[in-house]
């Protein structure tokens, strides 16, 4: 697999991008909201988090285990191109894609081959092996032919049955392992990217409890109390030296400390991917219309007079929060839902040192720590007596007309969407 020498990137579409990394993110006093404005937990509120919420994770846990058991050692399905490149083009990797061109490309949507590029650097994460996942380069060609049927195969599980890799580099070497590759690009959207999407769910949640905004309240849920857990006690997947060890019971492949330093890490997290691949992956495009509708919902600039009359009365957060109310709702909700839909039947190994995948005893290992990671963060643990999920909100309130737009732009999708960071 080697990438053609006259295959040229395009230019950067960043500056026409109008999400929320560039404008808000990366601005000196919002980067300071995010390190430091980590909402305190009421002892009230965290004991009835732990009477809804832990029941569901000790349930989760069997399932996880028995999930990991079945995918690595009974159902043992290897991962195909198609499966890598869906995965990469409905989760939050797709964030990092970008377009290439050769001779053969062209520009349409009626050539024979799109070229694309999937690509990090400067990644911080480590993993408790004491190994470093620093870059990645995956190139890859989406045909002509499912470009033309994405508007009759509306199953996205069943798009682009025509795409291959063409080449792929992890950490400045080659890699053609397809389980080795997959297993980088659930760590990095696990550990890498999603972390961030908790991490601007803080100054949310903070905004909200010094306003009062009755209104938003269902989005505070859960959302501090949960972050206490997994950063803090000893139950949490990533806590290190507990007597519950977080990378034994959780089976959690990077530290404490390069997860937190990647989740302020914010230089790579850009959304032009998915503005590229709008119309070409179902779930950028339901993240861009899911953005309209929330900044329609929450930012009274956004709207017309008449809008305004129409809209739920005191809500209208300041840009920044109200992006961050976009990524502590649809975005993490659609992130896990995705993650686990496009991968929880493939086999593949968390560990890329070449060495120890080239040991069966450790491939195994390693085989069965990433399955029960990859279960951790994808298998849904909403207590069905309190999921706090969108679709079941008054249908007047924020919660309810947001997600009246986006059950018209994909079902499935909105209905996984809930108000707060739940999982």
């Amino acid at each position: 697999m080697q990438v053609p020498a006259h295959v040229q990137a395009k230019p950067s579409i960043r500056e026409h991008t109008p999400y929320v990394n560039d404008r808000f993110i990366r601005s000196p006093e919002n980067l300071l909201t995010l390190r430091l404005c980590q909402s305190p937990v009421a002892s009230w509120d965290y004991f009835v988090f732990l009477i809804w919420q832990g029941p569901m994770y000790v349930i989760a846990l069997f399932q996880r285990v028995a999930l990991a058991l079945y995918t690595t050692f009974i159902h043992a399905v290897p991962p195909t191109d198609p499966d890598i490149v869906r995965f990469v083009l409905n989760t939050t990797l797709s964030m990092h894609v970008s377009k290439l061109e050769s001779e053969t490309s062209g520009a349409g949507r009626g050539v024979d081959v799109e070229v694309f590029k999937f690509a990090f650097r400067g990644c911080l994460l480590e993993s408790v092996a004491g190994d470093r996942l620093e870059s990645m380069e995956l190139t890859f060609t989406l045909h002509g032919k499912d470009l033309l049927e994405l508007e009759t195969v509306h199953d996205p599980l069943r798009q682009h049955r025509r795409s291959r890799l063409m080449s792929c580099v992890i950490n400045r070497k080659p890699v053609a392992d397809r389980g080795l590759i997959m297993g980088a690009l659930n760590v990095f959207l696990v550990a890498g990217i999603h972390p961030k999407i908790h991490t601007a769910s803080a100054p949310l949640a903070r905004f909200i409890e010094e306003q009062n905004i009755d209104e938003l309240k269902p989005s505070l849920a859960v959302t501090s109390s949960l972050h206490t857990t997994l950063l803090t006690t000893s139950f949490s997947p990533i806590a290190e030296n507990k007597w519950l060890t977080g990378s034994w019971i959780y089976m959690i492949p990077v530290t404490t400390n390069s997860l937190v330093a990647q989740s302020l890490n914010w230089e790579d997290f850009r959304h032009e991917g998915q503005l590229l691949l709008r119309g070409i992956s179902p779930f950028c495009s339901f993240l861009w219309d899911a953005r309209k509708s929330c900044l329609r919902h929450v930012r009274h600039d956004r709207l017309s007079e008449e809008e305004v009359d129409n809209a739920t009365p005191a809500v209208n957060l300041p840009p920044f929060h109200a992006e961050c109310f976009f990524l502590t709702t649809v975005v993490h909700a659609a992130d896990h839902y995705n993650a686990h839909k496009f991968s929880w039947w493939l086999k593949y190994p968390l560990h890329y040192n070449e060495e120890l995948v080239q040991s069966g005893i450790m491939r195994q290992f390693y085989s069965f720590t990433c399955a029960g990671f990859r279960y951790s963060f994808e298998a849904p643990t909403l207590n069905p007596l309190r999921p706090n999920l969108m679709q079941g909100m008054p249908v007047d309130s924020v919660y309810g007309r947001i997600y009246d737009d986006l059950k018209k732009v994909n079902k499935e999708l909105a209905d996984c969407i809930t108000a707060s960071i739940m999982y």
